[in-house]
């Protein structure tokens, strides 16, 4: 009888064990979530990012909080959400960018794209070279030109990849650049107005100062939307891209059940007149993918920063 008894609380509790995740899951979420985003206040990544996880916190009724954790590249709020409880209250929504460049560029980070779920994308980030109006060249091939005869133009990067961009058309056009590193968009947009830089990378901003800036090349796969007359690095001879998005992923191991509704609050997302305003006003294209689709999507950015990378390195 005794062997009975404790045979049943054993496998009672197994069974308690099983089913206790299954429980959360339907109930998900009974509390307020986090959200980290990897940029600084007031950039493009954050302005949309915020408006993104308030729709969301509506939809899954519970207040989604955004903390913005930055540096190296977005790697430290990624770190922070795969060290975190895989229960979905921890979401990174920031640029892919930081699950798949920055691990390959920077060896102390310690994670990469297959210790993430990636639940669903956002939007696309509008990448290229830009320089302030009044600058005297208004394409790549007129900055290179007037660099030749101006060693020392300065270029800002924003981060190592940004930075590897340029490195890569001063190598084969044998010119010299000053770079000048800043933190963020914000920063950038700073430097310009002040008038202490010639160019710069932009992941997008240059969207919305369409006045004050141009667009010298986009670093995109494609021409950009809001500027279908300015060609691509590629279409100038120059095999370069950034393929980035503004994406949700939680840590590893997160329930299919709990990433379903994330996947569900993001999707509603994309379709709100709020997050569609903001992301006109930014000019960053909407683009949701599923968390399927998601997931083969950051495999192939991340292979194709693998490539970009290798070449780099062969020069």
């Amino acid at each position: 009888m005794f062997n009975k008894v404790c045979i049943g609380l054993t496998l009672g509790l197994i069974g308690a064990s099983v089913t206790a995740p299954v429980i959360a899951a339907d109930n998900f979420p009974t509390k307020p979530m986090t959200a980290y985003i990897g940029f600084r206040a007031g950039g493009g990544t954050d302005t949309i990012g915020r408006v993104v996880a308030k729709v969301m916190g509506d939809h899954l009724g519970q207040q989604i909080n955004v903390v913005n954790k930055t540096g190296a590249s977005g790697s430290i709020a990624a770190t922070t959400v795969m060290r975190a409880k895989p229960d979905g209250y921890n979401i990174l929504l920031s640029s892919t960018s930081a699950l798949t460049s920055a691990p390959l560029l920077n060896s102390k980070i310690k994670y990469t794209i297959h210790d993430f779920r990636h639940v669903g994308i956002v939007a696309a980030y509008q990448n290229g070279i830009v320089a302030p109006k009044d600058k005297p060249f208004n394409d790549i091939k007129e900055f290179v030109e007037y660099t030749r005869k101006n060693p020392g133009t300065k270029y800002v990067t924003v981060n190592a990849i940004s930075r590897m961009l340029m490195q890569y058309i001063v190598d084969k056009e044998n010119i010299k650049v000053s770079f000048v590193p800043a933190k963020g968009g914000s920063a950038v947009i700073n430097l310009f107005a002040g008038n202490q830089v010639d160019t710069g990378y932009s992941g997008g901003f240059h969207q919305k100062h369409p006045d004050k800036m141009k667009l010298l090349a986009a670093a995109t796969l494609e021409r950009q939307a809001a500027n279908p007359n300015v060609p691509t690095l590629i279409e100038a001879g120059y095999p370069l891209a950034l393929a980035a998005n503004i994406a949700v992923s939680v840590p590893k191991g997160t329930p299919d059940a709990i990433v379903a509704k994330i996947e569900a609050a993001i999707k509603a997302a994309t379709e709100h007149p709020d997050v569609k305003k903001i992301a006109g006003k930014y000019r960053y294209p909407l683009d949701y993918q599923t968390a399927a689709k998601a997931t083969v999507t950051l495999g192939k950015h991340y292979k194709f920063y693998q490539d970009l990378i290798a070449n780099a390195k062969a020069k």
